[in-house]
């Protein structure tokens, strides 16, 4: 994405294809590294396909069987009732329907035979049938175990940097860090403004960060803590008599006293939590860093070229320029079409709007608008405040943004290469089409300098990410009946490790009745109960031991005493604990 003006055409050009031979070759690499015996492989998943199949056979046989068997069952009983009924006829004639006499002795025989053939034949070919379908399952499981340890030495080589790392050499400029760093969120807080405040109320719950071309960068998805509100509807019966004249068959009015009845709704609003998901890109760039402005994704930008989509884009670029004589300090731009797809009219200024948005930055903010072919379309919001863009997309929701490695577990080589390359391909593009809003700008391609830090310690975005892949069970409240927003808070830090003080914010439940007045077909006033419930705050802390290591690769310790004390003093074995990129934590 350097000096890209036109990120489509440069994705269909040469990025889409290039990244994919990259990421083929980075695999037949590991396959290599790694020693598996692709032969081998193929013939145990041979064998698995097989005995799958045999198994599927079998079971089929079994369940013929056993519905035959159930069958017969059936049959017995009905028949045992029938002769039953039979004997019964003879000492109550006059009580019991008449059952033939032919019919009456078959009844009272056919039951015992029939038992005989289940008890002697059907249940003894069915328990074989189980036992064969039993050898055959662990059998099956022998054969899988055999494939995945065929398979452990290349699972053990993919890491949560395999793909980021294809992207690094796909795309020049381009770098990830190992985590989010605190360098990074310093970086985005103090140099371009970061507003902390933005997400008081959200947590991270995965995140990757690093630069293009010296721009700092985290892309998150995000869990935020909103108060909405939720209806509650309660409902009160009530009954009444009341006089009903009305002729009877004579033709006369008669009056009788009828019941009536009616079933009163009420319903009250009341606040209620919610916690939206979002995934979003944090871009740093110091060009017009006192410009703000905002857009959401439009419907004119998929509109065709049919009579009626011209007439709303004209409509549009119509009412815009209504808006240019009317509005103080918005002049619509040259290209009309632009600013109409776009449609970012709440800018600050129109200097550094237009000094962002060359002629060049229009032309290809609307081809990529438009674009749902390679792209993903006008599927993005675009805020700029001062420093900081934040763009979200919503193809990135659909995205596990950490490429978490055990995407890619499999027993089998060829569904491995299937499921490596399609995620990779499809998290390239994902990310490649988020940053395209930013690089159709020249100026923010441009290179930033950026200030080396060599050391690598986690940001707070970084410790929330790792305490929600925990999960919030192990911080919650024990009242807490809703979601919970984990924060942390880094206390402690030594050769050891870094402690740090996960908050856990949630709502307790308490139950409550409303009385609603509604009046009824009775003529009176009644108090209709609705039940709701009141979330009141509560929070609970505790405690993670976070320790990080650029060696660490897939959860494979590196061999040394720190790690051996690390264990000892932490007094957990490695397999309780969670290994996520290149750190180790822990919760007490």
């Amino acid at each position: 994405m350097e000096e890209c003006f036109s990120p489509v055409d440069d994705f269909c050009g040469q990025l889409k294809e290039k990244f994919g031979e990259q990421a083929r070759t980075t695999l037949e690499e590991l396959i290599h590294r790694s020693g598996v015996d692709e032969i081998a492989n193929v013939k145990t998943v041979k064998e698995i396909r097989l005995e799958e199949k045999k198994i599927t056979r079998t079971d089929i046989r079994r369940n013929r069987w056993n519905g035959f068997r159930i069958f017969l069952w059936i049959l017995s009983i009905v028949s045992a009732v029938a002769g039953i009924l039979w004997i019964l006829r003879m000492i109550w004639p006059e009580d019991v329907p008449e059952i033939p006499f032919y019919f009456g002795i078959p009844a009272l025989i056919l039951p015992f035979l029939l038992l005989v053939l289940v008890f002697r034949k059907l249940n003894p070919l069915i328990r074989d049938y189980d036992r064969e379908i039993s050898a055959m399952k662990k059998h099956l499981e022998e054969l899988t175990e055999k494939a995945w340890n065929q398979m452990e030495p290349l699972l053990a080589l993919f890491d949560w940097d395999t793909v980021t790392k294809i992207m690094e050499k796909t795309v020049p400029g381009l770098t990830f860090d190992p985590f989010f760093t605190r360098k990074r969120l310093s970086q985005l807080h103090e140099k371009y403004g970061l507003n902390a405040d933005l997400f008081r109320n959200s947590s991270v719950i995965s995140c990757q960060s690093g630069s293009l071309n010296g721009h700092p960068f985290a892309i998150a998805e995000t869990v935020e803590m909103q108060m909405g509100e939720k209806t509650y509807t309660g409902t009160l019966l009530i009954t009444w008599r009341e006089k009903e004249t009305c002729p009877d068959a004579n033709g006369k009015l008669r009056t009788r006293w009828v019941t009536r009845t009616e079933t009163l709704v009420a319903t009250v609003d009341k606040p209620c939590p919610v916690y939206p998901h979002e995934t979003f890109l944090l871009y740093g760039a110091s060009a017009a860093e006192k410009l703000t402005f905002s857009r959401v994704p439009s419907e004119l930008s998929s509109a065709g070229n049919g009579f009626f989509d011209k007439r709303k884009l004209q409509s549009a670029i119509d009412d815009l320029k209504e808006k240019s004589r009317e509005m103080k300090g918005f002049m619509i731009m040259s290209n009309e079409k632009f600013d109409a797809l776009f449609h970012a009219v709440n800018r600050s200024s129109e200097t550094d709007f237009r000094l962002l948005f060359t002629p060049l930055a229009q032309q290809e903010m609307v081809k990529l608008l438009q674009d749902n072919q390679e792209g993903y379309g006008d599927d993005f919001a675009f805020e700029k405040q001062g420093g900081i863009n934040i763009v979200t997309p919503a193809h990135l929701d659909e995205t596990t943004i950490d490429a978490n490695p055990s995407l890619f577990r499999h027993f089998e080589l060829t569904e491995i290469r299937k499921l490596f390359l399609d995620f990779a391909c499809e998290y390239f593009r994902s990310l490649y089409f988020a940053f395209a809003p930013l690089c159709t700008i020249p100026l923010y391609t441009e290179t930033e300098t950026e200030e080396s830090d060599p050391e690598y310690a986690p940001s707070l975005w970084e410790y929330e990410s790792l305490a929600n892949t925990h999960g919030d069970t192990c911080f919650r409240h024990p009242a807490s009946v809703t979601e919970n927003i984990l924060k942390t808070e880094e206390i402690l830090s030594g050769e050891d490790g870094r402690e740090v003080v996960v908050t856990a914010y949630g709502f307790r439940g308490v139950d409550r009745t409303d009385f609603v007045t509604k009046f009824g077909g009775d003529g009176n006033w009644h108090e209709v109960p609705v039940h709701w419930v009141e979330y009141i705050p509560v929070q609970k802390s505790g405690k993670m031991f976070v320790k990080e290591d650029l060696s660490l690769a897939n959860g494979q310790i590196p061999e040394g005493s720190a790690w051996k004390d690390f264990f000892r003093k932490s007094a957990l074995a490695p397999e309780e604990m969670l290994f996520r990129r290149k750190t180790v934590s822990f919760v007490k």
